[in-house]
């Protein structure tokens, strides 16, 4: 069964999937010159990359303030969040950074897939006769790459293995 393709508006639908249209990251995308994966992907493709990327942020982010309606799919609208000047957002729209947010998530995720278990899962160590190899856990890249995190670490704590972490801005 297909999941609908719905984009959150800011009144707290009961069935979005999305935090941002096709069109609206076509447009931000469409700032990095480099890109081509997602300019040559088919519309499907590019609601699905939408979809998930959605997924993953409400998954890893734990966001400020309070849903603003208790039937809501996403995570956003949300009640008393503020921008960085004090003011406290307009919970009636989705803004501008988590639109751009989604959509750079979800560039990434058609060109790679982020939240895939790393190859070396489940190895301590590796050993061939005087060769040996030790996996470091603490390098493994997030799933939210960090043009993301950037993004979104004013309106909430990300989470990492084992626990979160507040990103702070200097």
């Amino acid at each position: 069964m297909a999941i609908s393709f719905i984009v959150e508006d800011g009144t707290g639908k009961s069935n979005s999937t999305s935090y941002t249209s096709v069109a609206t990251a076509d447009d931000f995308i469409a700032l990095n010159k480099h890109e081509t994966a997602w300019t040559s992907a088919t519309n499907a493709q590019k609601e699905n990359a939408l979809m998930r990327a959605t997924l993953i942020l409400d998954d890893n982010v734990v966001w400020y303030g309070s849903m603003a309606n208790s039937n809501q799919a996403l995570q956003w609208p949300r009640l008393g969040v503020f921008d960085k000047y004090g003011n406290e957002i307009d919970f009636k729209t989705i803004q501008s950074w988590l639109k751009n947010a989604t959509a750079e998530l979800a560039r990434t995720l058609h060109s790679e897939d982020r939240d895939a278990d790393p190859d070396t899962l489940g190895f301590s160590s590796l050993s061939v006769r005087s060769l040996s190899i030790g996996v470091d856990k603490s390098d493994r890249r997030h799933v939210l790459p960090g043009s993301v995190i950037r993004m979104v670490n004013f309106y909430g704590r990300v989470q990492r293995a084992g626990g979160t972490i507040r990103l702070v801005r200097v």
